[in-house]
């Protein structure tokens, strides 16, 4: 995705690896993906390169992060959103979520997670488009071939 965002905002659990091994963040019991953190430094590297900026929040946004996250909302031309920025399940880390999900509801679409953040916050009839594709629609958007909308283009 890096060759297509200007901005990109990482968040939730994924957020941990990345925080880990930039900041040596002490991250506990939090996601940590291990096969990840070896490529994250080159994937800093590569937004550096291609002037994306990143955001990162943590367990949840505070102020700071969530007005950071609105402002980059409010630059986007589109959002494609691909889960939550904290542990919205969770009433007490949900404010950055939901922050965003009012910033994100006057303009653009979700995937993922993003659809049942949606759901808990009555928010499905306002954005542009809704679905559960997760990772796979990041990567349909990148532009590679995903095996189920192979075999029925196939078929």
């Amino acid at each position: 995705m890096l060759d297509q965002v200007n901005e990109m905002i990482i968040g939730g659990g994924m957020a941990f690896t990345f925080l880990k091994v930039l900041n040596n963040m002490e991250i506990g019991t939090s996601l940590y993906d291990e096969e990840g953190a070896k490529i994250v430094k080159d994937l800093m590297a590569k937004a550096e390169k291609n002037g994306v900026k990143i955001n990162l929040p943590g367990l949840d946004c505070g102020p700071e992060s969530s007005k950071a996250f609105a402002d980059a909302v409010g630059r986007a031309k589109q959002i494609v959103w691909n889960g939550p920025v904290g542990v919205f399940e969770w009433d007490s880390f949900a404010h950055g979520t939901k922050n965003l999900m009012d910033k994100v509801v006057e303009l653009h679409s979700g995937g993922g997670d993003t659809a049942t953040c949606c759901v808990k916050w009555d928010t499905e009839d306002k954005v542009s488009h809704v679905s559960t594709g997760g990772g796979a629609s990041l990567e349909l958007l990148e532009g590679k071939v995903l095996p189920g909308v192979d075999a029925l283009s196939s078929a």
